[in-house]
This record gives C-alpha cells, structure tokens and sequence, in this order.
C-alpha cells in the first residue's frame, strides 16, 4: 500500500463486508460515475471502493480518487502505483482489501467505465452467503451502457463450457476463499482473457461460478476497446490459455466434465420409461428422468439451445440389444463409429445378427434402406426441433421405407453366440412414440422465446465437441476414467488369434488381473476374433475402419519403406479421440497407429511401439 494512503481507522476496517476494487487508467470522466455507483448500493453489507491509479498519465484521475477518497472517508479509498496494467491493478486493490479489512467476505472488481444497480451487491452478497461453499463466485447478466443490447449468462454453470468460451465477467463477485488461497490476475496477461484465466484458475482450485439473474450489471462497451483489441489478437491468446491450462483439458478430465455435466447420450428404452442421461453406455447413467420430465428437459433444451444442455445423441434401443454390445465389449465402439457417422448422417441404424464363424465378430456397413426393423438407432440431438414443430412424421416414418427420407447409414454388428432375433426389434416404433409424445407436450407450451434477453454464447450441445478440437480430437471414446485404475490401450492390425494375438491376450489377462483396464484396438479390419478369453481380458473392443487407416504415403517414404498418410487426413482425428483416453498405448505392428504416437503423447499418453 502506498506510503501516502493512511490505513483505515479501526471503526472502518472493521465494518467493510464487501471490497469492490476499481482500477482507473485514462477516461477519468466515468471514474465518478463508477466510485458513485458504489456509494450509492442499498440495503447491503458495507462496502467500499478502492481505487487505484494505474500510473495513469491523466493528472485528472488521481485528482479524482483522491477527491472522492476525501469526501467519503471510510468509504472510497485511492491509491497508486507505477502503471502495471489491469492485471497488476486489481491485484494491488485486492492485497489492501486483505490487509485493511478484517470483517471482508467477498470481492468485487469493477472497471472505471462500468456501473451497478443500486440493489446489485444486497442481492449478490445475499446469493453468495446462501450459496453452497464450492461456490466461488457469481457471476452477473450484462447490460450494455450506449448500446440497447441485453444478454443473459443464464444456465447451470459448466466448467466444460467455460473451457470453451467466457461467460464470466471480471465484474462477478467473489468469495474472500478464492484470494486467500492465493489467487491472483496473472500480471503477464495484458493483451486480455487475464478474466477468463482467472475464473479458470479458480476452477482449478476446486471452485464452481453460479449466474446471477438480473443483477443490474451495467457494462460498457464501444467499437474499440480493450476487449476489441482481445478478439483481434483470440487466436494467440487462447493458444497460450489453452497451454497454461492443460490439466483441466487432459482429455480424460474432459471425459469426466462430459459426463457430470453435458452427457453427451440420451437412451430411451421400451422396458423403461423416461431418458437416460449418459457418457459410458458400460456404465450406469448419470440421471434418469420420467417421461413427463424427459420431454419438458427436451423442449426446454430446444427452445433455449445456449442455456439448457441438449445430448448430442439420441439413441433407441431395447435393453436386450444394449446387453449383447456390453456382453462382447462392443458397446463403446458401437456408440463411438456412429457419433461418428453422425456427421454427414441424420440417422444411424444397426442392426445385430449371428457371426457366420465361430469366435468372430464383425461390424458392415449395410444398404441404406428400411431402418423400420433395426435393433438400434441412433439420431441427432438437434432434430428433434425440427420433428417437434413440423406438420406430421413423415419424414421419420419414412425411415421404415426402401426410400427413407433422412440421410442414412446402416451397420450390421454380428456377434458369436447370439441367435436371430434375440435382441428384438422394438427401436422403430419406441422412436415414433417418443416423437409423438414430444409433439404433444409442446402444444401445452407457449410458443413465446424463454426471456428477453439475447444469449451471445454457443448453444451447449456441441460444448464437449469443441472442447476436444482443442487438443486436435474429433469423435472421442465414450469412456469414463476410474479412479485408481490406469487404461491400457492394445493397438494391432488385426486380431486372428495368432502368435502376436496370443502373446498380447496374455498380457492382457495378466494387467487385468492387477487391476489394470485394458482396451483392445484393431486398426483397418471389420472381423476380428473374439473369444471368450478375449471377452474376458478386455474391458473394450474397438474397431476402426473405413476412415483411410491402410493408404500409404510413398512420396515420403523412409529408406524405402512404407509410411502411413493417415496422420495427414482429418480422419485421424477420430482415430486420436478413440486413443486419448487411455493412459498408456502398446502399438503391436500397426502401420497407421505409428502416425499418431507422437500426437497422443502430446496430450499425455504413454505409447510403447
């Protein structure tokens, strides 16, 4: 604290509840508005401004300080210090308020140029004494000073969205926790986002945001600012985000967000009533509404796409089908291959059969053709919207049909040990119920936009889509990490059971046994062989074809050999989200997994060739 600012006497210190720190560098015409804004808070616990003068060169700006800090004493406290930039002045604002007043539970930091409601810290203050103790901070809707233009930040808070995008302003409150377990504005971070990275910091350190509705948060923004200049220059600065914050981007911890927070599968069975929310179809599912709560969670979801999570994937299928995927370690890979096909598909159907040899399994692409008779299908989350409002169904009836109207894709996934007709053939008109019932529900609700406000940020169903990109993956296995058991990943070329096969079953075996999770992979073959050993040593089977895997790159060919070109092609991308959540990865004779080694250890997997 600077020698000429007096500290506070005992009968002030001992009264501020809230700090709001206000760091000034030009523009002292809005820094009264700003300081007055604070002084003028009703009905909450005592707050005072701190000011301080970043090295401003603008003689006006301490006057001003200084000016306001006289007349309220007790109330507006000025400093200064050597400019340092943004970061630098909120952190020396913050270090006075810890030291200068005993009885602060919470901060709040407010640039020079923006304002707050009257009733804005009552209100948060009271949200944030009443709110859970992980939750660190609330953060406001924004309402713009100069521009008619209101945005909402509203939804449950998602670390995985935060991830992708700020919605958290610097002008949130936060608690007193978050600073005493040292948190601070990165003081290098002055081209911008050092707001963004804070919020993620405190994430780090375990804490949760909340929104806040309707605080009376006024910001301003113009066509040039500090803000402007930031998104100019996003590319860098989320590249060096992104590097100072890889743990919370590992991709086995997005698996876990993915799973807590935007599931990114709803399974609706005939057996059972309702939606399943889900990651890992091995697993057990993260919730389980009713049908009445199913389709309000849906409509909600469609009607506000940025505020209410909507799974990315819907899928139909009887419990029985689900079991026999689970049964032979397919499931993942099943839900994974049609995420996959997803993308240039509306609707992936799969229909499960007999093996014709014994011990073998096969996964075939099929004529896309009558879906009507499928064991499971699988559609995008987003068309629902348009299914809900159209006119009638015939767009999905058709898919019953030679001639079905949505893009389609079929698979045959055939099975050892599995007789004709086992899983049953309910998925179809379990499909059509469920649209239907969705199509009623609607008609109830009015057809009027959920708030006024308008929502600056992505919808929420592609959130863990884009938080993969990051790290360069595309579709990534849905597999939840155990906690204290370590993935094993086994990449070969094809598994026949001969001597290689032979030697890493047994390993397999073995890893397993020592609590290990092992994870087979084969690279560029539909048919492999599955035993009942091999059931048993492996956790998952994966199969990866069609996608490019077995074209060799010649031009570049090294001492003559053969060289993978499937690191080049945007399909590896896949291929690396199949990979990256496993911990360790033994690549056994696989040509195309060699292209990939040196990326997957760039996101923290071990790989053995």
């Amino acid at each position: 604290m600077p020698p000429t600012m007096p500290m506070p006497d005992s009968r002030a210190r001992g009264e501020i509840a809230i700090a709001v720190v206000i760091p000034a560098y030009r523009q002292p015409g809005l820094l009264a508005e700003a300081i007055g804004s604070v002084l003028a808070q009703e009905g909450g616990p005592p707050a005072a401004a701190v000011v301080v003068d970043d090295g401003c060169p603008d003689p006006e700006t301490s006057r001003t300080a200084v000016a306001m800090a006289a007349a309220h004493p007790g109330r507006v406290f000025a400093l200064r210090r050597p400019n340092g930039g943004l970061s630098a002045a909120r952190n020396t604002g913050i270090g006075f308020a810890l030291a200068a007043f005993p009885a602060l539970r919470a901060l709040f930091c407010l640039d020079a140029d923006n304002r707050l409601h009257p009733r804005f810290l009552c209100r948060a203050s009271a949200a944030l004494d009443a709110a859970p103790q992980e939750v660190g901070w609330l953060y406001p809707d924004i309402d713009e000073i100069g521009r008619p233009q209101n945005f909402t930040t509203g939804g449950d808070f998602s670390l995985l969205m935060l991830l992708a995008e700020n919605y958290c302003d610097a002008g949130s409150l936060m608690r007193r926790e978050l600073v005493d377990r040292g948190l601070r504005f990165d003081e290098r971070m002055r081209a911008g986002f050092e707001d963004w990275d804070f919020w993620l910091q405190a994430a780090g350190l375990g804490f949760v945001g909340r929104h806040l509705p309707g605080a009376g948060f006024l910001y301003r923004r113009r066509p040039e600012s500090m803000l402007s200049e930031a998104e100019r220059r996003r590319p860098v600065l989320l590249r060096d985000l992104h590097a100072k914050h890889a743990r919370l981007l590992r991709p086995q911890r997005l698996l876990e967000l993915e799973a807590a927070e935007a599931p990114r599968y709803a399974l609706f069975s005939p057996e059972r009533p309702g939606m399943r929310l889900l990651l890992d179809p091995a697993r057990e599912p993260a919730a389980v509404l009713d049908p009445t709560a199913a389709r309000e969670r849906l409509l909600a979801a469609l009607e506000s796409m940025e505020t209410v999570h909507l799974p990315p994937v819907l899928v139909f299928a009887a419990d029985a089908a689900l079991d026999l995927l689970r049964t032979h370690g397919l499931i993942r890979n099943l839900f994974w291959l049609a995420e996959a096909r997803l993308r240039d598909a509306e609707v992936v159907a799969v229909e499960i059969a007999p093996s014709e040899e014994r011990d073998e399994a096969a996964i075939e692409a099929l004529p896309a053709s009558d879906a009507g008779g499928s064991d499971i299908i699988m559609l995008r989350g987003r068309n629902l919207g348009g299914l809900s409002r159209a006119k009638d169904i015939e767009w999905l009836e058709s898919l019953a049909s030679q001639k079905p109207q949505p893009k389609l894709r079929r698979m045959r996934v055939s099975l050892p040990g599995v007789e004709a007709g086992t899983a049953g053939q309910a998925a179809f008109r379990h499909l059509v119920a469920e649209v239907e019932g969705l199509r009623r529900a609607r008609r109830h609700r009015t057809a009027l936009k959920p708030g006024w406000r308008e929502d600056f940020r992505n919808w929420r169903d592609n959130v863990a889509e884009r938080a993969y990109g990051f790290s360069g993956l595309g579709a990534v296995l849905p597999l939840l990490p155990e906690p204290g058991r370590r993935s094993f990943g086994f990449v070969l070329p094809l598994f026949a059971l001969g001597g290689v096969e032979r030697v890493v079953l047994r390993q397999a075996a073995a890893l397993r046994g020592r609590g290990w999770r092992p994870h087979l992979f084969v690279l560029g073959e539909q048919r492999i062989a599955l035993s009942a050993a091999a059931r048993e040593a492996f956790e998952s089977v994966n199969l990866l074809f069609g996608m490019g895997e077995t074209d060799s790159d010649w031009k570049n060919a090294h001492f003559g050999a053969e060289v993978a070109a499937f690191g080049k092609g945007a399909a590896a991308a896949d291929a690396l989200g199949l990979l990256a959540g496993m911990d360790a990865v033994l690549n056994t004779h696989s040509l195309p997994a060699h292209a990939l080694m040196a990326r997957l250890k760039g996101i923290g997997v071990r790989t053995f060739c």
